[in-house]
């Protein structure tokens, strides 16, 4: 198919796509700043989690997080509350959640593996798909919580918006382009996404549905030691490590890095505005960027921050299913929640650089898994393990 890429801007989008629920929760903006709140952060110790948890926490309400600490670490300070847990494992879901009975719910755990999902489909499918059901169970029966804020992915839009000429709308993706997965976590977010909907209508709880895009940061050592997602992290601990890192494919693909401190504010006002009730809405960076652009912006601030030399990136075959162009546009976000594309690439890229140095000067290893459920067709610097 024709990729068609719009000359003029895509403006046009409604308050709400779908009706509110009969019985309104009555939460605004303000009361995000009054602290009364309990609130459920689930994968709350992740990259984007962890600041989510501590920004609202820091707003006076009584954050309760919910991870299962596979992919990240259990340190969250007081007075964040933390429950280990298994997502995927209703019964224990269920009970903590109708235990706790909170007022709103981020919804953010999964195993977030775009790539790996073709070749992990299962724990993916599971960890993504399944995890929300159970949310989502223990939402409806603890009958206290007035707002369920999904995270979904930028991966829901494939390419792009196909029309039924099957030309395709090509980024930046707006948040009424028809979902069209191109990966297996892709296809479990847009069924957890639209499961969380119907739910939520059936109940009476409000929804919103957030995608966030190519969100990177400080973050964890679970985070910098992760070979199959975060390609900015994994550049870093390679180059901490005196190692090349790969680009997949030609390095022409092109992204729009999210620095998450810019992110969390607006994620954090999902769970209180109005204006957002029964939205989808995008948050993350306005510019895109080559791969390769990235590349020497990544190479040259690491040789700022540590006063060594990079090799340079290896290019390696492309990687499955991997969408070219994918970026969002942020009008939405803008208009609706204040965002400000405060931190530029540059200056997230030396920021992330300097705290994997300061904390881990040397880089870590990489944490392989031990199989996955499909070799075939996997990228060869995975199964190689040469990242």
């Amino acid at each position: 198919s024709e990729l068609e890429k719009s000359q003029t801007p895509h403006t046009t989008f409604t308050t709400h796509t779908h009706p509110p629920p009969n019985m309104p929760s009555g939460l605004t903006a303000e009361q995000l700043n009054e602290g009364k709140m309990k609130i459920i952060v689930t994968g709350g110790a992740g990259l984007i989690g962890r600041p989510l948890s501590e920004y609202l926490v820091g707003k006076g309400h009584e954050v309760h997080v919910i991870d299962d600490f596979s992919n990240s670490e259990n340190n969250l300070k007081d007075p964040i509350i933390t429950h280990t847990c298994d997502l995927t494992q209703k019964d224990k879901t269920v009970e903590l959640i109708t235990t706790i009975k909170p007022d709103i719910i981020y919804h953010l755990a999964c195993h977030p593996y775009e790539g790996l999902s073709q070749f992990c489909p299962y724990d993916v499918s599971m960890t993504t798909f399944i995890a929300t059901i159970n949310t989502l169970i223990g939402a409806v029966n603890a009958k206290t919580v007035k707002r369920f804020v999904n995270y979904s992915s930028m991966a829901r839009y494939g390419v792009g918006h196909v029309k039924d000429d099957g030309t395709v709308k090509g980024a930046p993706f707006y948040e009424d382009y028809r979902p069209h997965p191109e990966d297996v976590y892709a296809c479990a977010k847009v069924g957890a996404e639209r499961s969380a909907q119907i739910l939520c209508e059936l109940h009476d709880i409000e929804w919103v549905n957030c995608v966030p895009h190519n969100v990177y940061g400080e973050a964890n050592k679970m985070a910098l030691s992760d070979p199959y997602r975060g390609f900015l992290l994994i550049w870093t601990n390679s180059l901490l490590r005196g190692r090349p890192f790969f680009i997949y494919g030609d390095g022409t693909q092109k992204r729009a890095p999210s620095y998450v401190g810019d992110c969390v504010g607006p994620m954090a006002l999902l769970g209180f505005s109005p204006k957002v009730i029964s939205q989808t809405v995008n948050i993350g960076a306005l510019k895109e960027y080559e791969l390769n652009e990235i590349a020497d912006i990544v190479r040259e601030e690491f040789t700022k921050v540590t006063g060594r030399e990079t090799k340079e990136p290896v290019h390696t075959e492309p990687r499955p299913c991997e969408v070219k162009d994918a970026w969002c546009s942020i009008e939405k976000s803008v208009e609706l929640l204040d965002y400000d594309d405060k931190i530029q690439l540059r200056e997230g890229v030396h920021n992330l650089i300097q705290w994997a140095y300061e904390h881990f000067p040397e880089g870590l290893d990489s944490r392989y898994l031990h199989q996955f459920d499909i070799e075939d067709k996997a990228p060869r610097v995975w199964i190689e393990k040469k990242l």
